[in-house]
């Protein structure tokens, strides 16, 4: 193989790399948004109703103090996510600086994602509860099940996170790897 098809190939490579999926990113756009415009403006409203009767049977699946410490850094973080991508939009490809803003961005969330797994915060605790007794007596026998299951989850999408960063971090190392002579 020659070093001119070779450097070609490299090339077309690199150019995959940094291309950006408008339909993705524009799809990181909305949810990111959404995010934003549910934690900020219904963030009394995540939790779980214990009964379809009664209203009042509603149980908040975050302590007030969760919002209070957390969700200052995840608007910081939602918001610097935001402008990368509807940078990376206008651009119409990655560059040099945008590619170390995302991965410096991905450690910053995946430090936020650690501090809400350890954080006692994290899950339903049936002194926040405003109901009866009987929605009291139900959610503290669900209390240990929804936290385990919400950590769990959240571990997962950690360990995902993870593995998908340490893909991208290949792919740009193999691309951009200096050609042998």
């Amino acid at each position: 193989m020659s070093d001119h098809s070779r450097n070609r190939s490299r090339a077309a490579a690199l150019a995959n790399v940094n291309s950006i999926d408008v339909s993705w990113t524009v799809a990181r756009i909305c949810c990111l948004a959404l995010l934003l415009a549910l934690f900020n403006g219904y963030s009394d409203r995540i939790g779980v109703l214990v009964s379809a009767d009664d209203p009042a049977s509603f149980v908040p699946l975050l302590a007030p103090e969760f919002f209070a410490g957390l969700l200052l850094r995840l608007n910081f973080w939602w918001g610097l996510s935001l402008a990368l991508y509807v940078v990376n939009l206008y651009v119409g490809h990655w560059m040099w600086g945008t590619r170390l803003a995302d991965y410096a961005l991905a450690f910053f969330g995946m430090f936020i994602l650690a501090k809400t797994i350890s954080s006692p915060l994290l899950g339903m605790n049936p002194q926040w509860l405003q109901s009866g007794p009987s929605a009291t007596s139900m959610a503290e026998q669900l209390v240990p099940l929804l936290t385990w299951l919400i950590r769990g989850c959240l571990a997962a999408a950690l360990l995902a996170w993870l593995v998908l960063l340490a893909v991208k971090l290949h792919a740009l190392r193999h691309t951009t790897s200096p050609v042998p002579a």
